[in-house]
């Protein structure tokens, strides 16, 4: 019993791993390559689809932080099955990720600062896409760390598995016995 419920857990936390990886990540990825590009086609200005913009990476960074929780929650857990380099990446891509967005939530409000949505005008568009532009470094780095990340944890898990299926088949034999 005591295994089932383990197990169960242990699924769970999986689960909610590559939900709110995919969540996150699959928002960015689809709203950077889908809907921004689409969007420029059908609205023809950049600064029209800034305003767009400017409301949906709310909830983009707020995904963000419900992921990075999780991330965070899932290398504490599997800290036993981590070697030692694995250990050293998943920390090093989980602290560039939480840094690159606590620095997304300092510059979200400067750039809005710097919008008037009333006439669709930035009010200092040289200051606007050059923060604009540290704002989509910081997404693509993030995005890169994240994917490393990612394949991280799935090294650890199967090493996981490998560790947990090695002890029950040592445990077999004195059972028998």
């Amino acid at each position: 019993m005591d295994s089932e419920v383990t197990q169960h857990n242990l699924l769970i936390c999986r689960v909610l791993v590559i939900l709110s990886g995919a969540i996150w990540l699959g928002r960015l990825t689809f709203y950077a390559s889908v809907v921004i590009p689409m969007a420029h086609g059908v609205l023809g200005s950049h600064t029209t689809v800034g305003f767009i913009t400017q409301q949906v990476t709310g909830w983009i960074n707020a995904a963000a932080v419900i992921a990075l929780v999780v991330f965070l929650v899932n290398v504490i857990v599997t800290r036993s099955a981590q070697p030692l380099r694995l250990r050293i990446i998943l920390s090093a891509a989980w602290a560039l990720m939480a840094l690159l967005q606590a620095s997304l939530f300092v510059l979200h409000p400067m750039l809005d600062r710097l919008l008037d949505a009333k006439a669709l005008a930035i009010l200092d568009p040289e200051q606007f896409y050059f923060l604009h532009q540290i704002y989509l470094i910081g997404t693509s780095i993030q995005l890169f760390a994240a994917l490393a990340f990612l394949v991280c944890v799935l090294a650890v898990w199967r090493r996981q598995d490998m560790l947990k299926f090695e002890r029950t088949r040592q445990e077999v034999p004195l059972r028998r016995r």
